[in-house]
């Protein structure tokens, strides 16, 4: 129950109890201005797809007061005549030219529960305020009517009656009248209907959009510098933020290590993804290296040789604890060496350079330059 209702209920011998949705469509449910503040002062009809400002918050204003006022800027405008219609039918109170033959005085009460009361009197209470339609039904613009323009308004009306001491029991109407007040008039008794499109719900995950495994060679006893694109794209977040760690260009060691990344929407929906970087080793490398030579399809003893020469420096690796790691080096030239002899001979050019570029690579690895 909203300040408005708790003010009637103060003021008024006749008001009932009633629940913020009692005797309205459940399609119509209460929300804050501000989010999460529990302001309660909007409410919104989710079958339209509009939020209604709590009337009283407009009293005392002229038309251009509001049009030109801080609830204009956050988005909100005034209902036009056909809105409010809508609102009525899902309030249970639709306009029927003021019959009270068939009147709806609970829905009426709860409905202005939830927009809240401008004006009372003895056995009355009623929600007024402006619509963006003139008397004649046109809808308001600052074209047909600017700023300072004096037209005749239309009013959106919700009645509470009580005439049961007049035996006629109690009614409650949604209604609308005209020619009175014109748009620069203002007085407590009225205010602005006024809509804004409920903006939409931020419930979904950022995606992201994450490489492949990433295999790399040791360049360095530290091992290498890896870089990596990760995007995000969000459903309503333009730009979602996107972090990963270890980041992008980090120095990477030998071995594998996890990449751990986030996106980050506007609304704080979080999305998360992971992808390994794999840098190579001197041992690894030269497993590889001796792949390529049999790959080649060389001669018989040509490959065995330059095999062994690999064998030899691989093997060579298990010394390193012992500082024995110049011994690989060495084992390493000699097999680039040979690749040289060999260059134009039993290896094309291309192959040679190949090779060459590797052991270099193993070389680089072990920080033998």
């Amino acid at each position: 129950m909203n300040f408005y209702f708790r003010r009637i209920c103060a003021s008024m011998s006749f008001c009932v109890a009633l629940m913020a949705t009692s005797g309205v469509n459940a399609a119509l449910v209460n929300t804050d201005l501000v989010s999460g503040s529990g302001d309660g002062l909007v409410t919104r009809d989710t079958d339209s797809g509009l939020d209604w400002l709590d009337v009283p918050l407009t009293t005392n204003q002229t038309f251009d007061q509001v049009r030109t006022g801080s609830y204009y800027q956050q988005g909100f405008r005034h209902a036009t005549a056909d809105e409010l219609r809508t609102l009525f039918m899902h309030a249970g109170i639709p306009d029927d030219g003021y019959d009270i033959s068939v009147t709806h005085p609970t829905e009426a009460q709860a409905i202005m529960t939830l927009l809240g009361m401008t004006t009372s009197s003895a056995g009355r209470s009623s929600t007024y305020g402006f619509t963006g339609n003139d008397y004649f039904g046109n809808v308001v613009t600052t074209t047909n009517y600017p700023i300072g323009a004096q037209f005749s308004a239309l009013l959106g009306k919700i009645d509470f009656i009580d005439l049961t001491a007049a035996g006629l029991g109690l009614i409650g109407e949604g209604h609308f009248t005209g020619g009175h007040p014109f748009s620069d008039q203002a007085d407590p008794s009225y205010g602005s209907f006024l809509v804004r499109p409920v903006s939409p719900v931020d419930a979904a995950s950022p995606i992201l959009s994450i490489p492949a495994d990433i295999t790399a060679n040791a360049t360095s006893p530290s091992g290498a510098t890896v870089s990596y694109v990760v995007t995000a794209t969000d459903s309503i977040d333009p730009h979602p933020t996107v972090n990963c760690t270890p980041a992008s260009g980090s120095t990477f060691p030998v071995g594998t290590t996890a990449i751990a990344c986030t996106a980050t929407d506007a609304s704080g929906n979080i999305a998360k993804a992971n992808f390994n970087v794999r840098v190579k080793g001197a041992l690894d490398q030269i497993s590889d290296l001796i792949a390529l030579v049999k790959s080649f399809n060389i001669k018989q003893g040509i490959e065995s040789s330059l095999d062994a020469k690999l064998q030899n420096a691989y093997d060579a690796l298990y010394a390193v604890s012992t500082g024995m790691i110049g011994n690989a080096g060495n084992k390493l030239d000699s097999f680039i060496n040979e690749v040289h002899a060999q260059t134009g001979k039993a290896l094309t050019t291309a192959q040679a350079n190949q090779l060459i570029a590797a052991a270099n690579s193993v070389k680089a690895s072990l920080g033998i330059l």
